[in-house]
């Protein structure tokens, strides 16, 4: 894990009534290729901002050395979206 990203999403000021839901799904998925099918292991991060409506969603590649950082990467440009970068109060997310 990049604590250097970590620490800049965390430095963000809390918005308190911001919720934010997301996850990682398959590419394959999304795109409805059958599971049998060879594809490449691609994904996309696709974050809500429940308060706000914003979405942003980021192919990621089941290659990259931390997923995670890919994550917490998408969470910043998702905060770079609000007027003022913020992070929310509260992160809902099932993977």
């Amino acid at each position: 894990m990049n604590g250097r990203l970590l620490e800049n999403f965390l430095a963000l000021p809390v918005n308190t009534d911001e919720t934010w839901q997301g996850g990682v799904v398959r590419m394959a998925d999304v795109l409805g290729i059958p599971s049998a099918v060879d594809v490449d292991e691609m994904g996309m991060v696709v974050l809500y901002s429940v308060t706000s409506e914003f979405v942003h969603a980021k192919p990621i590649s089941n290659s990259v050395k931390n997923l995670l950082d890919g994550f917490v990467g998408v969470m910043l440009e998702l905060s770079d979206k609000h007027e003022s970068p913020i992070r929310p109060a509260r992160i809902e997310c099932d993977d």
